[in-house]
């Protein structure tokens, strides 16, 4: 599932570039990035990655994007991999948010109850981790190295998806899912869905004035066929 290489110290014009700061090898990785956006207009954001255990430049990388992002991180070490969450939340910001950190800018609007999500995603994950690393004048050899690279985004709205940009639906998720071919070249990766709430109390609400209006009418004729009674 994992590449890496250990990249020896490089040569420039014959002098000797320290490697302290910088990445020793790259590796690929799995990651989910699930999105929740609620009626109320909040959001909840949580980046999975499945990471080598043993590329401990890479997890630092992403340990330290995180932490300046304000993201909550827990970890869990299994048999293959280091499973590595970072998680936080915003609380309702009116009908329309736009919400960004280094990693996206989020957009959510709502109105009625049609919802519109927006998230046009700055791919820093991987850009950043290469700009820091050894190999970032030779993109050949650092993306043949990240080859098992793949994110899935999952985005789940409010009630039915009735629109996606490019994502496959499945009732009230949209998924899109990028592997390196896709995610190498690319600055931003844009992706955009809308829903809507049928809420069962219009129904209802409905019903109930038809039955008010029923026993009005009712009441109207009772008392109509009384008065000719009397004056029969």
């Amino acid at each position: 599932m994992f590449r890496q290489l250990q990249i020896p110290v490089l040569l420039f014009f014959g002098e000797q570039v320290s490697s302290l700061s910088a990445h020793e090898f790259l590796t690929g990785y799995k990651v989910t990035v699930l999105t929740r956006v609620y009626e109320d207009g909040s959001l909840s954001l949580q980046y999975e990655l499945n990471l080598d255990p043993d590329a401990a430049e890479t997890i630092a990388h992403k340990r330290g994007i995180f932490a300046r992002n304000g993201y909550r991180m827990t970890e869990i070490k299994k048999e293959n991999g280091l499973i590595l969450t970072a998680a936080k939340s915003y609380p309702p910001n009116g009908r329309h948010s736009e919400l960004s950190d280094e990693l996206s800018r989020l957009s959510v609007m709502c109105r009625n109850d049609t919802f519109y999500f927006r998230e046009v995603f700055h791919n820093y994950l991987i850009r950043d981790e290469i700009a820091s690393s050894n190999l970032k004048k030779d993109a050949a050899t650092a993306k043949v190295l990240m080859a098992d690279t793949e994110y899935l985004f999952m985005v789940i709205m409010p009630g039915r998806v009735i629109e996606s940009a490019t994502g496959q639906v499945v009732r009230d998720t949209v998924q899109w899912q990028f592997d390196i071919e896709e995610l190498f070249p690319a600055e931003t990766l844009n992706m955009s869905a809308a829903s809507v709430i049928e809420r069962d109390e219009d129904v209802s609400g409905v019903l109930i004035l038809v039955s008010v209006l029923l026993i009005i009418l009712s009441g109207l004729m009772w008392y109509r066929n009384r008065i000719v009674s009397k004056n029969g």
